[in-house]
């Protein structure tokens, strides 16, 4: 009996050792892989491409300064979900049929003078008024200041367009192949106009026509024009001091600027928080893009006196005679709609206060 109890004992402790040995030989469980780091999200892919096309050359500021630069402006407030591919000049389409291309959604954006959409658009004639604002402050006062641009946005939109804005490029001034000085000067001479401003001009006894392509240094220097209007920076920038004697410092024409605008699904197709992102960084954007287009006329003046070139001051006649001239101009354009009444109004208030205040 003892050798039984003896043999059972002897069987457990070696069971419980074969056990231990078991357990203790185990392998060790493996650790659990370290979670792979969240790689950076790429940037995302550009939900809308548009193509934006204005009337100028590369080298215009219009183009090289303005059109890109809202471009920009577009992919950035946008965090690249809108990307805007930039054309200079006759690129897409040909520049008088850039309006009726944004309309038909040829293309999605453009920039075009002010004045050249008033045919189709009545109030555009509004935005950029011969005799009114001067200077870049004026300006933007006048149009984002006193809810002006606010009509001109319900005409556009009935044509299936948005106008973002307009620019701020400085003043448009007239340059000539011969001596300016007077309104006399320019009678019987053929030259060119923005479409806005050739009432006014026609009235001082210019002969305004056309000029294909705006290329006005083949046309001064071939003698087909004798004088033109434009901003100043070309002066430098398109070589046209070389064909140029004398430039206009006062009167002023206008503003030299353009209405920005898009076909109305691309911009609808945005949505409501992407629009005002790209609408409030275009509108200040321009300030700065006004600035340094300031900057650039302010050098080319410089290199084109000291090229030769006069630079006229017309009497204060010759001044109060175009400000009137200006001033029934307007009149005629208020009876082209209701809107464009509005818009007037709006105008001669913001001339009145302006005068009265003085320069800005």
């Amino acid at each position: 009996m003892r050798q039984l109890k003896k043999m059972l004992i002897l069987l457990l402790v070696m069971a419980i050792s074969v056990s231990l040995g078991v357990v203790g030989c185990a392998p060790a469980p493996t650790p659990a892989p370290a979670p792979a780091p969240t790689p950076a999200p790429a940037p995302a892919a550009p939900e809308f491409y548009w193509r934006f096309q204005c009337p100028y050359p590369e080298a215009d500021l219009d183009y090289a300064v303005t059109t890109k630069g809202v471009a920009a402006l577009i992919e950035k407030a946008s965090d690249g979900q809108v990307k805007v591919d930039t054309y200079p000049a006759g690129a897409l389409v040909a520049d008088e049929e850039i309006l009726s291309a944004v309309i038909d959604g040829a293309i999605e954006i453009a920039m075009n003078m002010t004045g050249a959409q008033g045919e189709i658009i009545p109030t555009g004639y509004c935005t950029g008024l011969i005799g009114s604002a001067e200077t870049l402050g004026e300006y933007y006062d006048l149009n984002y200041r006193t809810g002006l641009l606010d009509i001109v946005r319900e005409d556009f939109r009935e044509h299936g367009l948005y106008l973002i804005g307009t620019t701020l490029p400085g003043p448009a001034c007239l340059r000539a192949s011969f001596r300016l000085d007077s309104w006399d000067a320019l009678k019987g001479r053929k030259g060119w106009a923005n479409p806005a401003d050739t009432n006014v001009l026609t009235e001082l006894g210019g002969v305004c026509v056309d000029v294909p392509g705006y290329d006005m240094y083949s046309a001064m220097k071939l003698g087909t024009i004798e004088w033109h209007e434009w901003s100043v920076a070309e002066l430098e920038t398109l070589g046209w001091k070389e064909v140029t004697k004398s430039f206009v410092l006062q009167p002023i024409l206008k503003p030299a600027s353009n209405d920005i605008f898009v076909n109305l699904e691309a911009w609808e197709a945005l949505g409501p928080e992407l629009q005002k992102k790209i609408e409030d960084a275009v509108i200040h954007g321009l300030v700065d893009l006004g600035l340094e287009y300031r900057d650039t006329n302010a050098k080319a003046l410089i290199a084109a006196e000291e090229y030769g070139v006069e630079m006229i001051r017309m009497s204060p006649a010759d001044c109060a005679r175009f400000k009137d001239l200006c001033v029934k101009d307007w009149d005629s354009i208020a009876t082209m709609s209701p809107r464009c009444a509005e818009c007037i109004e709006i105008a001669k208030e913001w001339l009145k206060k302006k005068e009265l205040v003085g320069p800005m």
